[in-house]
């Protein structure tokens, strides 16, 4: 199960990848790449290429050499947790290619009847994204994941070519000979997200299966059958299919499905997207709200099991402008001038005569 070549899904995804081959001590070509292309605008791909140059990204391995990939569960990221941004994945590592579906990372040195391998790929994790119409992810046992390749994602959305064996789909068949889980996500709608879409943790599921057959249009392509390991939690997200709707959990809807939610706006409306606070450790509210006076922006799903919510002890107020106490005076606010204008340019003058005035007047006390 060797890792192949191949080509990237589109120039953004290719972009992307060379940057995360820059920052990790990739290849020349591919630190080549990154020079000669133009830095993206959009700033979580800033914030993300910033991050990866400075080897802040976690779970991944970096030019250090002392942070490895890593497979299954990663810490701090529970299942059902929700990345705004594939950015946001990339650079926790918890999906480590920005633009493709298959994340993979080298293992180390296998032997396999006295022979040793040194360049098996396996994959770690998965997005589920209803841009495959081979897949077919439902509530049943076996999800159907589609391979990479082959698909015009920028155009009609079809598959265009066949599926080769290589990268993500080679690295695949290593999980089903190793039993190496894979994390799965799946993207769906969030009307409320950056994106209008966010991506769910599934958690874990085995490769069981694969097989080459050809697809709806009638070209080659490699489905994968993934079965979810038993004893996790229950996913709250919602299956996909192929550019239809792609899933339907709302804002709101699957947030407040999570457990142990015990306020549902800590600004009590003031803020235009609400502030949940969650406590798993006591019983206690977030300071600031009153089991009488805020009945409406509280939550208890655990008072039958755990006992009744009790208010905070600490002080706290939310407020949205500048209070002063009595007898300060608030500052008065700027004056705003063209800049270039006469106003502008005597206002400098001000500034300047005083700044030579305050020293004249140091020089004088010395």
């Amino acid at each position: 199960a060797a890792a192949g070549g191949g080509e990237q899904h589109d120039e953004d995804a290719a972009d992307a990848q060379a940057q995360v081959d820059g920052a990790a001590g990739g290849s020349r070509r591919a630190q080549k790449a990154a020079a000669d292309k133009n830095p993206s605008a959009r700033p979580d791909r800033v914030a993300e290429s910033s991050l990866l140059r400075k080897g802040h990204a976690v779970n991944r391995l970096g030019r250090s050499k002392d942070v490895r990939d890593s497979f299954g569960h990663l810490p701090g990221i529970p299942i059902n947790h929700v990345f705004n941004l594939r950015s946001e994945a990339m650079v926790l590592g918890a999906h480590k290619v920005p633009m493709g579906g298959i994340a993979t990372a080298q293992l180390p040195p296998l032997e396999v009847g006295g022979q040793v391998y040194r360049k098996v790929k396996a994959a770690t994790s998965i997005v589920m994204s209803g841009c495959y119409e081979d897949d077919h992810d439902a509530t049943t046992e076996i999800v159907k994941y589609t391979g990479e390749g082959g698909n015009d994602l920028l155009g009609k959305k079809k598959q265009v070519a066949d599926q080769v064996l290589a990268r993500g789909n080679r690295a695949l068949l290593a999980n089903i000979a190793l039993g190496l889980p894979v994390r799965v996500f799946r993207r769906n709608d969030d009307t409320g997200g950056a994106t209008n879409s966010v991506l769910f943790y599934d958690g874990l599921y085995n490769v069981v299966s694969w097989v080459k057959a050809r697809g709806k249009e009638g070209l080659m392509v490699y489905v994968y059958g993934l079965k979810r390991r038993a004893g996790q939690a229950a996913s709250l997200s919602k299956p996909i299919s192929h550019f239809k709707a792609v899933g339907c959990a709302k804002r709101g809807k699957h947030v407040l499905l999570r457990q142990h939610i015990i306020c549902k706006d800590v600004s009590k409306g003031r803020e235009a997207t609400p502030i949940m606070a969650v406590n798993e450790v006591n019983r206690e509210l977030p300071p600031g709200l009153s089991l009488e006076k805020d009945a409406a922006w509280i939550m208890d799903d655990k008072k039958d099991k755990d006992g009744p919510l009790v208010p905070s002890s600490a002080s706290f107020r939310y407020i949205t402008a500048n209070e002063y106490a009595d007898g300060v005076t608030p500052p008065a606010p700027p004056t705003l001038v063209e800049e270039g204008s006469a106003e502008a340019a005597a206002a400098m003058a001000a500034e300047l005569a005083a700044a030579l005035a305050g020293g004249a007047a140091a020089d004088d006390d010395d």
